[in-house]
């Protein structure tokens, strides 16, 4: 198990603890982008995942944060990490 599935599955457990639900197939699709892509986005979403709940944020305010990162790491096809806020703007403006 690699550390980001170990992180992501404890992530997952804490966050279904919660009351959120949690799902790494973005809304709209499923992810197609590269291998190495795929385990950043996977270990920089469960650490996303994890500030969002050190912070203490509600089951409903994580869920929201997450379902976005997703749609756009769907829509893009690729981890947001480097995404600049115009390249999103563009889309969702």
């Amino acid at each position: 198990m690699t550390i980001a599935q170990e992180s992501r599955s404890s992530t997952v457990k804490d966050a279904h603890r919660h009351g959120c639900v949690i799902s790494f197939i973005p809304l709209g699709g499923n992810l197609t982008m590269e291998k190495h892509e795929q385990e950043r986005f996977e270990l920089l979403y469960a650490q996303h995942l994890q500030a969002l709940k050190l912070q203490r944020k509600r089951g409903k305010s994580i869920d929201c944060h997450s379902k976005a990162v997703r749609r756009v790491a769907g829509h893009f096809n690729r981890c947001p990490y480097n995404l600049t806020a115009n390249t999103v703007a563009m889309v969702w403006a």
